[in-house]
């Protein structure tokens, strides 16, 4: 933990250097008119980019696994979408963050790579047991997105990087406008995705019997009240 913990601290603190030398650059260029993301918003984003493919990693396994739940593909097919979009938002601030494997179940994105792969490797082994427990995975998929969009993630709380509580990064702490417009694109998404993967469950268990994974159970139930299954 404590060689993750350096290596955590160090890679982000060279994203921070490369980011600010990147600025200064185009700044003497006459093209330094983009503000720049501070070091938790970068933290953030790039954890939130790594998590989306996390999610679409899954699904895809998942859908394999039950293709006759065809929202698994659906839901693959949006996560790569959102993926794809906090991507050009790093790339528009001039993050840089490589990534070099895109395949299924690889996390090799610098500092993420354990911690997703070993998320990776419970989900999938958990969700593919039964077409019940995929449905539940996915549902807990979406509320961690949900948690860690809004909040800090507790794995950058937990780890020795300055970030040392959960309101010090997320939608609760950035103001700028890019930022938060994908964060609610995303969040939206993952409501969406929560009430119909709780639709399919409740089919099986019962209407309003699924109890909250992660969230608190009256947020989840304020996502999944008429009202709000009512938008489109």
């Amino acid at each position: 933990m404590r060689a993750l913990q350096l290596i955590l601290k160090t890679s982000l603190a060279t994203i921070a250097a490369i980011t600010i030398s990147n600025a200064a650059a185009n700044t003497a260029a006459g093209e330094g008119s983009i503000p720049q993301l501070d070091f938790n918003e970068q933290t953030h984003l790039v954890f939130t980019c790594e998590e989306e493919k996390l999610a679409r990693d899954v699904y895809r396994v998942l859908g394999r696994r039950f293709p006759e739940i065809g929202s698994f593909a659906v839901m693959a097919e949006n996560k790569e979408n959102s993926n794809c979009a906090v991507d050009e938002l790093l790339q528009k601030y001039r993050v840089s963050v490589p990534r070099v494997n895109h395949n299924v179940g690889v996390f090799s994105w610098g500092i993420y790579g354990r911690y997703f792969t070993e998320k990776y490797l419970v989900l999938t082994n958990q969700g593919t047991s039964n077409p019940l427990n995929a449905l539940y995975v996915g549902a807990f998929i979406e509320e961690l997105n949900i948690q860690d969009i809004n909040h800090c993630p507790k794995v950058l709380v937990d780890i020795n990087n300055g970030i040392n509580d959960d309101s010090a990064c997320g939608m609760k702490y950035t103001d700028n406008p890019d930022v938060l417009a994908v964060y609610e694109d995303l969040l939206d998404e993952s409501r969406k995705h929560l009430r119909l993967l709780v639709g399919d469950i409740e089919n099986v268990i019962g209407s309003g019997n699924y109890q909250a994974q992660v969230l608190q159970q009256d947020e989840v139930d304020a996502i999944l009240s008429p009202r709000q299954v009512a938008q489109p």
